[in-house]
């Protein structure tokens, strides 16, 4: 009877340990890692120029969700977040059930100026050559001098 009790017992501790690595997805671990992850985007990220960036590949293998998509960064850092973004499924294997995000499609890597992000684009939209010359949608042509009802014709 006892080792039918210690039997038992075993599977139940069997299986609390099984569910732990299949729940595993926002462990310390994972959520540290995003943190660690999201601060070395931001630092990568960042620009003076659009000339600073430049666009590296994703990792769909990553499970935190950070870096799984390709990503806009300052050139300066391209060798760096290469290499980080490679290593990242065998340090994200406890966040497998996680999801990654949409990615963005554009091809464009250019610096927000009010930011001083690197981020990518699919189209840059310029303003006409002279646009200091066009007026106002909302501005009324000058028609010249129109007579005003209250003025005699002279006659």
């Amino acid at each position: 009877m006892s080792s039918r009790r210690s039997l038992v017992l075993s599977l139940l501790a069997l299986c609390a340990v099984a569910a732990s690595f299949a729940t595993s997805c926002n462990t310390s671990h994972c959520e540290e890692l995003r943190d660690e992850l999201s601060a070395l985007k931001q630092k990568w990220q960042a620009c003076e120029t659009d000339s600073d960036c430049t666009i590296v590949g994703g990792n769909t293998k990553d499970c935190t969700g950070i870096l799984s998509c390709n990503t806009a960064i300052n050139k300066a850092y391209r060798e760096e977040a290469e290499r980080r973004i490679a290593s990242l499924p065998e340090e994200t294997v406890d966040c497998m059930v996680c999801k990654s995000p949409n990615c963005v499609s554009g091809l464009i890597p250019l610096c927000e100026q009010p930011t001083k992000v690197c981020i990518i684009v699919t189209e840059i939209i310029t303003p006409p050559p002279d646009s200091s010359n066009l007026r106002d949608a909302g501005e009324v042509p000058d028609a010249g001098e129109v007579p005003d009802a209250s003025m005699s014709d002279g006659g």
